[in-house]
């Protein structure tokens, strides 16, 4: 009778040590592996019979839909698509280096592995671009600084939205300089969820354009608006939480409102007739 408890006690931690290896290695097949980001057909708006006033459109990441996102390469076609507006994700190397990732972890975009804030940039340069829209046709891209992104933008006429995703002690003041030295404090917007990010950036230079994002209008960020009137509130355009009350109640308050990431006609229709006219998108262009 022992034997036979026995020999069930060891078919069943056989059957459950089987079952965890399983799952361990799916869980790991799935974290190594990267989705390959394929390229995306854009709209032109002048074909939506919708639209009769001008409206501002913003490229997202760069034209991503046809370049690898926040490159140099995305931000001049963005550029050439006619964006006056080009959005770009920043945060900081581990020394310091403002550079374009939406992502910490580069094993999403680069051959390499690892987070941007815990390697220097001239680590990071090590590593090749190998995702993206139209990735086969650029050869050897890499990880743009600021600086380098910035001047992008300003060769091909496009105001740069910049994006704070982390940063580092005294990192919203170096920003600060860098635009400043560039003389684009007036022609650049800076846009974050972190809203401390905002407040010492406004304390810093109340002349720039700044906008909170946020996924709701709820209370947290309808109060923020009340405190800071002079921030624009960019808010994700398909949650269905922001209302028609909630929209209409924070532009009575004259609050500037945008919305994010718009790529669906039907959407795009109804937060126009709700009087947005800013617009973050991956598929229209001007």
């Amino acid at each position: 009778m022992k034997s036979k408890k026995s020999f069930a006690v060891l078919i069943f931690i056989a059957i459950s040590l089987i079952v965890i290896i399983s799952a361990a290695l799916v869980m790991f097949e799935r974290r190594g592996r990267t989705e390959k980001i394929p390229a995306i057909e854009t709209v032109r708006i002048l074909g939506l019979d919708f639209i009769n006033e001008d409206v501002t459109l913003i490229a997202h990441r760069g034209l991503s839909a046809q370049a690898p996102e926040n490159t140099l390469q995305a931000i001049e076609k963005a550029g050439q698509a006619g964006f006056k507006r080009v959005e770009l994700d920043i945060r900081q190397t581990a020394d310091g280096i403002w550079v374009l990732s939406h992502n910490d972890k580069l094993e999403k975009m680069t051959n390499g592995k690892g987070k941007i804030t815990q390697l220097t940039y001239r680590e990071i340069l090590d590593f090749i671009l190998d995702n993206g829209a139209n990735i086969e046709q650029y050869d050897n891209i890499r990880i743009p600084d600021l600086n380098a992104a910035l001047l992008t933008c300003m060769t091909h006429n496009v105001m740069p939205v910049i994006e704070i995703k982390s940063y580092k002690t005294g990192g919203i003041e170096k920003l600060y300089n860098m635009l400043q030295e560039k003389c684009l404090l007036k022609s650049v917007a800076v846009i974050s969820f972190d809203r401390q990010a905002l407040v010492e950036f406004h304390s810093l230079s109340p002349q720039t354009e700044l906008w909170l994002l946020t996924k709701a209008l709820d209370y947290n960020a309808q109060a923020f608006a009340s405190e800071y009137p002079e921030i624009g509130i960019s808010f994700k355009g398909n949650n269905k939480s922001n209302t028609q009350k909630a929209i209409k109640s924070l532009k009575k308050k004259g609050i500037s409102l945008a919305a994010y990431t718009i790529n669906d006609e039907a959407l795009f229709k109804r937060l126009y007739d709700l009087g947005i006219r800013i617009f973050t998108t991956d598929v229209f262009t001007p």
